[in-house]
């Protein structure tokens, strides 16, 4: 028979702009007969709590030399505010660098030279008797010893986002978007493995452990009279453990079309969905009949769980308090006050216990709504935690690394590096010994960014870990300071990559969406909401103002000496290619999607239609059309003009050479992101699995 347990991996709600957003993730972990050490936050200790209260025409202008600052120097209508320099921490050894620069001669030959992270974590699961924990990530499953946390095995399952414990804990579930297996944890290799034709959401067993059930979601276009838009379809499956046989396939079609979030809940019996905007439903998972539905139109709810025929909801007005619902009449039963702002709930899977995460942690009586009591654990603070069955230990991710803690003594017992977040940008220094990546959940939320020393691996700072929703480029100077861009301040920002102090501060007169910098560290080009500007770092001081058609901008290039700019503007304009001493127009390519220049101001590429055309900036010939075969995410010359690079959709880098677009070399890695040192001997790639790459020739 199955043990109970807990939803111990709490849902963390964070107030923004006044609304909470939800950062979904829910694990299942046993529970202990009196939930003694049910906690999370500042503390060690249980006290008693109170009681619950019932487009321009192109032009031919030559190109004309840009100084390094203007004859007349401009207004600026920017500040920059000094700060000390660099801190004076001795530079780093020089690191051993791959023998030979990356050319189309040897492209062929390259080789991945060292790797930072293990993959990002999706998702953790703590075997039923406490003995294992299953991590999920983007390079596979990790097995730890569920006591020291040394690392059993890492299982190739390649990128993983799901991963769950049988009953008996012999076998582990395990799915990515679209396939779904059972691994034999005692034949060590996959029972089943099948594949999926929507995208896996979430996954869990039958109380007995004989079933293994499976939501995914499934888009369906609409046409109405008022154009084409979607619904989203949930469906369930249910597979024999056994041999993988699909037992059962049930399809929910909610009544407002927008079946999401779904979630399992009362173990795996019943389904949770939100229907987008006001709507909650539950469906029996078995049958896929709808049990209950719960509207919440004019609140805006923070966190929601259920219980049986119980919704237990807190809302974002009133964080004090978590309100009791009863699903079948929808009348009010009670009210629960765990003391201070609540941030997080979770439920015991056999219903009966309520645990809210406030200034302290707080356990509850589902059916009488009276409290057990009160814990808080100080090393973990307002992390997410995942308690083991027995609550004698606890599991939280904090500063890229798994952390196994004592409960009881509040303490930290073993943990493991090594789990950064996604990296959705990087940059290297002009002398390659420095990157940067900036890392975070999600694309420019709640970002940071680390230095790293390309020769040692070590990281040396985290820095600008408070800007939420505004870091939009990265980048490093001649001076080797870090440059990140910050959109709702309108700022470019300098900082120390030794200390991760701030080093000064470049203040626009308007809102940046993207920059880019030379690989010497000279010129910065800003795009801002409509228009582009060219920059002399080294002075602060502005050359040029480029290209205000009154349509947004989206993404800006330039070439080295800076007199060549690539602006891609949201609109028909696609992309245009000026003249940065005249601010002439030379080249415009309509519909373009993303657009760069070969440093040496030769060659104007652009993306559209997959497709890259390129041109010759002196004659405007178009010099070929390079096909691609998916949507590329990044576009850029190597430092030299010799190479043009691209990561595409597909899973891949392509290298071609620019002079005459052959297509060298296809190097299979879901890069992202990339970016050459200056010296052209290393590469550096962030991909969707959660790592950062060095590359190069040994």
């Amino acid at each position: 028979m199955r043990r109970t347990g807990i939803w111990s991996y709490f849902e963390n709600a964070t107030l923004q702009r006044g609304l909470f957003t939800w950062n979904r993730s829910m694990r299942r972990i046993g529970i202990c007969s009196c939930l003694l050490a049910v906690v999370l936050c500042l503390a060690s200790g249980c006290t008693p709590l109170t009681s619950a209260t019932a487009s321009p025409s192109p032009t031919t202008a030559s190109a004309t030399p840009l100084p390094a600052s203007p004859a007349t120097t401009p207004a600026p209508t920017a500040t920059l505010t000094p700060v000390p320099s660099p801190t004076a921490t001795p530079t780093p050894t020089p690191s051993v660098r791959p023998g030979a620069a990356l050319a189309p001669e040897n492209i062929t030959q390259l080789t991945q030279m060292a790797q930072i992270g293990r993959g990002e974590i999706h998702d953790q699961h703590w075997a039923p008797d406490g003995s294992a924990l299953a991590v999920a990530t983007g390079l596979g499953v990790y097995l730890f010893d569920g006591v020291t946390l040394e690392l059993r095995e890492q299982l190739p399952t390649g990128d993983t986002n799901r991963v769950r414990f049988s009953p008996d804990g012999t076998s582990l579930a395990v799915a990515a978007s679209d396939w779904v297996a059972l691994w034999d944890l005692s034949g060590d290799d996959y029972r089943f493995r099948n594949e999926t034709e929507y995208d896996i959401d979430s996954l869990t067993f039958d109380a007995e452990g004989t079933t293994l059930l499976v939501t995914s979601q499934e888009t369906v276009p609409v046409t109405t009279a008022y154009g084409t838009t979607s619904r989203y379809d949930l469906h369930i499956q249910q597979y024999d453990v056994t041999d993988g046989s699909q037992l059962r396939a049930i399809k929910l079609v909610d009544p407002n079309g927008r079946a999401l979030s779904p979630r399992f809940v009362d173990g795996g019996r019943v389904i949770q969905t939100y229907s987008a905007p006001n709507d909650y439903f539950w469906w029996d998972a078995q049958t896929g009949q709808q049990l209950y539905a719960y509207n919440t139109e004019g609140v805006t709810l923070a966190i929601l769980r259920t219980v049986g025929e119980r919704a237990l909801s807190i809302e974002a007005s009133d964080l004090s308090k978590v309100k009791v619902t009863n699903l079948s009449n929808g009348e009010i039963v009670g009210e629960i006050i765990p003391g201070g702002d609540a941030y997080g709930m979770a439920v015991s899977e056999d219903g009966q216990t309520l645990v809210v995460f406030a200034d302290a942690i707080s356990c509850w009586d589902v059916a009488t709504l009276e409290s057990q009591g009160t814990f808080t654990l100080k090393s973990a603070g307002r992390l997410s935690v995942i308690f083991t069955p027995d609550f004698s230990r606890a599991i939280v991710k904090e500063d890229g690394a798994l952390r196994l803690l004592d409960v009881t003594a509040d303490a930290v017992l073993a943990e493991q590096p090594g789990f950064y977040d996604r990296a959705w940008e990087v940059a290297l220094s002009a002398d390659g010994s420095l990157l940067a990546a900036n890392r975070g959940t999600y694309y420019g939320r709640n970002t940071r960014v680390e230095t790293w020393d390309t020769g040692r691996l070590e990281r040396l700072a985290v820095i600008a870990p408070g800007l939420e929703n505004s870091l939009v480029s990265l980048a490093f100077d001649a001076e080797g300071r870090v440059l990140i861009g910050i959109a709702e301040l309108s700022e470019v920002r300098f900082w120390d990559p030794f200390s991760g102090a701030s080093a000064g501060t470049l203040t626009l007169d308007q809102r940046l969406t993207k920059f880019a910098v030379t690989h010497d560290g000279q010129r910065l080009a800003v795009a801002h909401a409509t228009d582009g500007s060219l920059w002399d770092l080294p002075t602060s001081t502005r050359l040029a103002t480029l290209g205000d058609y009154g349509e947004r901008v989206s993404r800006i290039a330039l070439s080295e000496d800076g007199t060549r700019v690539a602006l891609t503007y949201f609109s028909e304009y696609g992309a245009v290619l000026w003249d940065a001493p005249t601010t002439q127009a030379m080249i415009t390519i309509p519909n373009c999607q993303r657009a760069v220049v070969s440093p040496d101001g030769s060659q104007f590429a652009c993306y559209k239609d997959l497709t890259v055309p390129i041109q010759s900036i002196a004659t405007g010939t178009v010099l070929g059309a390079l096909p691609v075969p998916a949507e590329i995410v990044q576009l850029a010359y190597s430092p030299d003009s010799r190479l043009l690079v691209a990561s595409c959709e597909d899973g891949a880098l392509y290298f071609w050479e620019a002079a005459g677009g052959a297509l060298l070399h296809r190097l299979e890695y879901p890069a992202r992101n990339f970016a050459f040192s200056a010296d052209r001997r290393l590469l550096i790639t962030a991909a969707s699995d959660g790592t950062v790459r060095l590359w190069g020739i040994e």
